[in-house]
């Protein structure tokens, strides 16, 4: 059953991100007068108490456009946990038991998980040597009583963020909740123990928003995406990831209306905006070439848009990407050449050497070895066959998982050095990276430092961006044997 309560009143003061982003850009632009009408709405909707595991759909009203303008929608989950434990102390002696259960209620939207909830439940019991019957009775044995746990937890999106414009519609938004349980025993080695536990779990979605006031000027919003375009043809490609935590500006007559960082997959919007030529600028990071804007690159990371009356523009979009320099010679030798039969047909001792000396690295971040490096035999420290480290070799190159970007490196890294070595890539053949000119055997050794300092470098690394780059202008030379 869904429940609804509404909320509305005159705000003297904006607080929260949200709205404090909304309250900067009207006040630029001269539209607020110290206050707004804000209002709130709610729906709820509950799964009763049942026994784990268990997962079930919940669905509430989206927040209806025709209300007003949406500031922040807030997602609230109340789970219970009711846990009864039967305990049986075979030890003999008296000794002190803990048991329960611990409960995680998950509540998930369309773009992934929001909110987390973990009630618990425990009991202590002192039981005494055991009475020879196993019953969860006597001197030995309990049955300990019913007992509810609650927690709860809250999440607020704000316009920008992902998930955000999930909740804006005139349906249902539904929501994934799902319980499950493990059962907590501290104590002996020597025991009986029984638990059972039902878990139940409210959710409730609180809507903030600016209502319509009379005589109200129609706004519009600015916005879209800045994204890494990997093969810099100024096409957002479905497989091209956006570039979170880039600064965006919005400017009108000159004037800064407001700033924010980019969210997940580079998103970011500039909302309650009225009509007129807006400039959109993008503060650009070391390492990148810009290579898409909405007006053209003669005037790099800016672009200028004009908004129409209540207009939603969702089309100013800026594109980048690492810097490089390719020049096609006709032949490719990409990791997954070198992973099959040609290419490992090729592979001797001595290349598989060469690339053992290297920093190469596994998705764990330990180091690949293909044969010893000291002797250039295999045995020791390495395989025990040419077949055995050619299948070493070909089990990097065959891992795509970008989770660790060090093992991307290493895979297009050996690729790379094989090219070289075999001369469908030349040493002398130049690169840039980060405003210098690199060699091919310059830009090895960079990687090659890089991973012996970084041989894990998962999401939020300082050097995962640096990491990337080098794996991209590999990746290219690899692809079309750069000179």
């Amino acid at each position: 059953m869904v429940t609804q309560s509404k909320n509305s009143g005159f705000v003297g003061s904006l607080k929260g991100r949200g709205v404090g982003a909304l309250a900067s850009a009207l006040a630029g632009i001269g539209l607020v007068a110290g206050s707004l009408s804000a209002a709130t709405v709610s729906y709820s909707a509950s799964k009763d108490l049942d026994f784990t595991n268990w997962a079930t759909t919940l669905s509430v009203p989206q927040f209806d456009g025709a209300l007003g303008t949406l500031l922040s929608v807030q997602v609230i989950v109340t789970g219970d946990n009711n846990t009864q434990t039967m305990v049986e102390n075979l030890n003999f002696d008296f000794v002190e038991f803990v048991t329960g259960s611990d409960v995680t209620i998950t509540a998930s939207g369309p773009t992934g998980p929001l909110v987390v909830v973990l009630p618990q439940v425990r009991f202590a019991n002192v039981l005494g040597e055991y009475d020879g019957v196993n019953d969860f009775g006597g001197a030995s044995g309990v049955m300990n009583p019913l007992r509810s746990a609650s927690d709860e937890e809250s999440r607020t999106l704000v316009p920008g963020e992902a998930g955000f414009f999930d909740f804006v519609g005139t349906g249902n938004i539904p929501l994934n909740v799902v319980a499950n349980a493990r059962g907590f025993y501290q104590g002996p080695a020597d025991y009986r123990f029984e638990v059972m536990t039902q878990a139940a779990a409210t959710l409730t979605v609180v809507y903030q928003y600016e209502e319509p006031v009379e005589d109200e000027i129609i706004l519009g919003s600015i916005g879209d995406r800045v994204w890494k375009d990997l093969n810099s043809d100024g096409v957002q490609d479905a497989n091209e990831p956006g570039l979170k935590g880039w600064t965006v500006t919005l400017l009108k007559d000159n004037q800064v209306i407001g700033s924010q960082q980019t969210g997940d997959n580079g998103i970011y919007l500039f909302n309650d905006l009225p009509l007129g030529e807006y400039t959109v600028r993008v503060t650009p990071k070391s390492g990148y070439v810009q290579t898409y804007d909405l007006d053209g690159l003669l005037s790099l990371h800016v672009a200028t848009a004009f908004l129409d009356l209540g207009e939603t523009r969702l089309d100013v979009d800026f594109g980048y990407d690492c810097f490089w320099v390719c020049v096609p010679s006709g032949k490719g030798c990409t990791p997954g050449f070198w992973s099959n039969r040609n290419g490992q047909a090729m592979i001797r001792p001595s290349d598989l050497a060469i690339l053992t000396a290297l920093n190469l690295v596994d998705r764990h971040g330990n180091p690949v070895d293909m044969m010893n490096p000291t002797t250039f035999n295999f045995g020791g420290v390495g395989p025990t066959s040419l077949s055995a480290g050619k299948t070493v070799l070909r089990n990097l190159l065959l891992n795509t998982s970008s989770v660790n970007m060090a093992t991307q490196l290493s895979r297009h890294m050996a690729a790379f050095r094989l090219n070289v070595r075999w001369g469908f890539i030349r040493s002398t053949s130049t690169y840039r990276i980060n405003g210098q000119t690199v060699t091919a055997m310059q830009l090895i050794e960079l990687a090659n430092q890089s991973l012996a300092q970084s041989p894990v470098t998962l999401s939020g690394h300082s050097q995962r961006t640096y990491q990337s780059c080098i794996k991209d202008i590999m990746d290219r030379a690899n692809r079309c044997a750069c000179r």
